[in-house]
């Protein structure tokens, strides 16, 4: 699939009111957004990538929180059990995983805090993401390009 002409949905994170939502009809026109509705998750729409990041970056403005997601994502295939065996698989002995919520973090992956075993302190180190469709573990550049290309965060 063109990269440029990726289908996207917008996924809300809190419930929002429809009033702030009624720009989504001009990308989207099957969109129905009822007045005094609140919104939140994927709204089913299907919106070029490029144009929902205008979208995206006018809600984060204003403090909703927001993620431009591609299409195929709506239907996860692969289940939070799964992927925090996968993700234990990944990090091995050297590490614990914490589960996180998952709430406020994007719907592309499933997140994992990791603390490492060893040292004289515990800190912690990071996250590990697995992917919901195909399970690989994301790196940290494929996370800040996602950010960076679907949501204009940097």
């Amino acid at each position: 699939m063109d990269f440029m002409k990726r289908e996207c949905d917008l996924y809300l994170c809190d419930d929002v009111e429809a009033s702030q939502l009624k720009v989504i009809r001009l990308f989207d026109k099957s969109f129905v957004c009822e007045n005094g509705k609140r919104y939140s998750g994927y709204l089913r729409v299907n919106v070029n990538r490029v144009k929902l990041v205008s979208v995206v970056s006018d809600l984060r403005q204003r403090k909703i929180l927001c993620f431009s997601v591609p299409v195929e994502y709506r239907a996860s295939v692969v289940s939070h059990k799964a992927a925090l065996e996968i993700a234990k698989k990944y990090i091995g002995e050297s590490g614990v995983i914490g589960i996180e919520d998952q709430a406020k973090k994007p719907p592309l992956v499933w997140s994992f805090s990791l603390a490492v075993i060893g040292s004289e302190e515990e800190k912690t180190d990071g996250v590990v993401m697995v992917d919901r469709l195909d399970g690989h573990v994301w790196s940290i550049d494929e996370y800040e390009q996602y950010m960076y290309d679907y949501n204009n965060v940097f």
